[in-house]
């Protein structure tokens, strides 16, 4: 198949984890690049629109040397006009009859362009639909085949035309499993509110357990990080390591005892939690968004009840402490078999090319 694959110029692909800008985790970015590279691995053409400066195995075009991020002259403000010149970029190459199928990585923006073209787009949805994407899918909820990366994330725009649901995967050979864990706790994640990073300190300090802190500090929201979690960090019950590169972030999943994911929004699918689980590390999380769907609730981990809070976590970091040996290091296994059986790399690409041929057929 010929593919297009649009994604966005502010960040390049794979992204540099020493160059995100704040508030923006790279996640889309590094799943959209390793699918480009197997998809070529797997005999298609395919063509990546995304910054001059992206390495990809794929055919690159673009219409700016480096990613929008690093040019002094662009500036956030003008993220979104950045994108859209190189949206209507690709589709004026559709026109050419230079692709056999669309797959956009930016639905709320490809949105505009999709239904003036011939050539049908796939447009994976990676932010919540009742946000301000929503608000502009609403108005488009047949222009694009959707892809949902979890069913929960339907819930707001459940008449959206879907193609699929298909989770993230990741190349496990990237995750090695270890069944020797330490035994420090560890929150992976933007530093804000409804991400539950106060909830995992006080579930922390309740527990006497260290917590390992990694992640951004979300810029909006500086005042919260100063406020309610700088007080809390002592370098030794409570560290905070920041925003970290790849070897070191696996490193240290790899070596905790479980993850905590007290997410309180409705996460559409949270790729640290298969990230915990490939490495062999249990999953600690509140039953918000695509929890349910991720987490197998006492086999890899707990799920917990979100009314239940702090004491809920608490008692789900009891309930790891208490396992047996053995019996933990069967939930490692289990966190393990559970990833490579339904969230490898391989089974997200075999899921996209199953949705290109079944939209190229209808």
């Amino acid at each position: 198949m010929r593919i297009a694959q649009i994604c966005s110029n502010f960040i390049r692909l794979p992204p540099e984890y020493n160059f995100i800008p704040l508030g923006f985790s790279g996640a889309a970015e590094a799943i959209t690049w390793e699918l480009t590279d197997q998809l070529v691995k797997r005999g298609h053409e395919v063509t990546l629109f995304a910054s001059g400066d992206s390495q990809t195995t794929a055919k690159l075009e673009s219409i700016t040397e480096i990613s929008t991020s690093k040019m002094e002259n662009v500036g956030r403000e003008y993220i979104f006009e950045m994108e859209h010149l190189l949206i209507n970029h690709a589709y004026k190459l559709a026109k050419t009859g230079r692709f056999d199928i669309i797959h956009s990585q930016m639905p709320s923006r490809t949105a505009f362009y999709a239904d003036f073209s011939e050539i049908p787009t796939v447009a994976t949805l990676h932010s919540p639909l009742d946000g301000h994407s929503g608000l502009i899918l609403n108005r488009f909820k047949n222009s694009q085949h959707y892809v949902s990366i979890s069913n929960a994330q339907r819930t707001p725009l459940a008449d959206m035309n879907f193609a699929a649901t298909i989770y993230h995967g990741i190349n496990l050979q990237d995750y090695p499993f270890n069944n020797e864990p330490g035994e420090y706790l560890l929150y992976i994640g933007r530093i804000n509110r409804k991400k539950g990073t106060i909830e995992a300190i006080e579930a922390a300090k309740a527990s006497g357990k260290p917590l390992v802190i990694m992640g951004c500090i979300d810029e909006t929201r500086d005042e919260f990080f100063l406020k309610e979690v700088k007080p809390f960090i002592d370098n030794s019950l409570i560290r905070y390591e920041g925003y970290v590169e790849r070897k070191r972030l696996i490193e240290t999943i790899r070596g905790a005892k479980a993850l905590l994911f007290p997410i309180k929004w409705n996460e559409p699918f949270g790729l640290a939690m298969i990230e915990a689980m490939a490495c062999g590390t249990p999953v600690i999380a509140f039953a918000n968004g695509s929890v349910s769907e991720v987490v197998k609730d006492g086999v890899t981990g707990f799920i917990v009840s979100s009314d239940r809070g702090v004491e809920g976590l608490v008692e789900a970091i009891k309930n790891i402490n208490s396992m047996g040996a053995e019996d933990y290091k069967g939930m490692r296994i289990n966190c393990r078999k559970h990833i490579e059986e339904n969230f490898s790399l391989e089974k997200m690409v075999d899921n996209y090319e199953e949705v290109y041929r079944k939209i190229l057929s209808s």
